[in-house]
């Protein structure tokens, strides 16, 4: 543009490329030649930490899984699980490393670093919150599964030729699983009949006594709404879920003890939380509550999902019945 340029100087670059193309040059795809090479450079130069910013701000919001849920959105939480392993993991360790000369020997120090608490921090985030984050092989083969989606999605976007994640060796997690004993279930019976008692506790016992009438996952009954549930057939149409959307059957006893929760007509959740239209968030706290008076302190919420299956099982139902249920 006039005055950066003066016409002198314009005449004599137009004159300089009508005798590069008499030539045979082709001017046009050498300058697109030239900007591809400097974005090359430039995307050489991206560290993890920029490239792991990129991905949090894209592509880290659709899910990468195939079949019905590729491509849809992640929840919220997921996401955040990901920000996580990438704020408290990936970006400590590697996170200064260019992606053009980061290698796979890189990969495995950070899966190192990771299972041998070198990441383990516990700090103040909010005012009355803390990060509380401890490493370990679980976690380790978790932050380099996030990784090697990170890298995957630079290569879709033609930032990589090669994922050096690939190929690494993940820790095997150590598959826990917990099933109460009858003597034990009749604790819980116990306690939850005797909690249910102060008002503060009702909600919370409600809910883990849905989980252990119906196998289904923390989240799902957390965030029910009365819009899902057919109580005259007695199904439940999860909108969504860890599997997609899905339709299961709930028991009478289940049931029961949804029809009996107040009913607000501002909330569309079964389990409303004090904020307007939001579902129930201090079951943690109750849970917490349970164990310490059950004394059934390595009993995690989610294994009141694999009693559910095991108590199924005892009583001679199919493997496709209970996947089902």
């Amino acid at each position: 543009r006039y005055p950066e340029i003066s016409l002198v100087q314009a005449r004599k670059a137009a004159l300089d490329a009508i005798a590069k193309m008499q030539f045979g040059s082709d001017i046009v795809q050498e300058e697109r030649d030239r900007i591809e090479a400097e974005e090359a450079a430039k995307a050489a130069e991206l560290t993890v930490a920029e490239l792991c910013d990129r991905w949090l701000a894209t592509d880290a919001k659709r899910s990468r899984m195939r079949g019905p849920r590729f491509g849809t959105l992640r929840s919220e939480a997921n996401l955040k699980y990901s920000i996580s392993q990438v704020e408290r993991h990936i970006k400590p360790t590697i996170g200064h490393i260019k992606i053009g000369k980061l290698t796979k020997r890189d990969v495995e120090r950070m899966r190192d670093d990771i299972s041998a608490g070198k990441t383990a921090v516990d700090v103040k985030t909010k005012k009355h919150g803390r990060a509380r984050v401890t490493g370990g092989e679980g976690t380790a083969g978790k932050s380099v599964r996030t990784l090697c989606s990170v890298l995957n999605y630079a290569i879709r976007e033609e930032l990589l030729l090669v994922n050096p994640a690939s190929g690494v060796r993940i820790p095997s997690c150590r598959k826990i699983g917990r099933y109460l004993t009858k003597t034990e279930q009749a604790q819980l019976e116990a306690v939850l009949s005797e909690m249910e008692q102060e008002a503060k506790f009702q909600k919370g016992c409600a809910i883990i006594r849905v989980l252990m009438l119906t196998g289904c996952r923390r989240n799902e009954i957390e965030s029910l709404k009365w819009s899902e549930i057919d109580f005259e057939r007695g199904f439940v149409s999860f909108g969504k879920s860890k599997t997609g959307a899905k339709v299961i059957p709930f028991s009478r006893a289940a049931i029961d003890i949804i029809e009996a929760q107040p009913r607000l007509m501002s909330c569309d959740y079964v389990f409303p939380s004090l904020k307007i239209n939001d579902w129930y968030k201090g079951l943690p706290k109750i849970w917490s509550e349970v164990r310490n008076r059950t004394g059934l302190h390595d009993v995690r919420i989610h294994d009141l999902r694999h009693n559910f299956a095991s108590i199924l099982a005892s009583n001679g139902a199919s493997l496709p019945m209970i996947g089902a249920m």
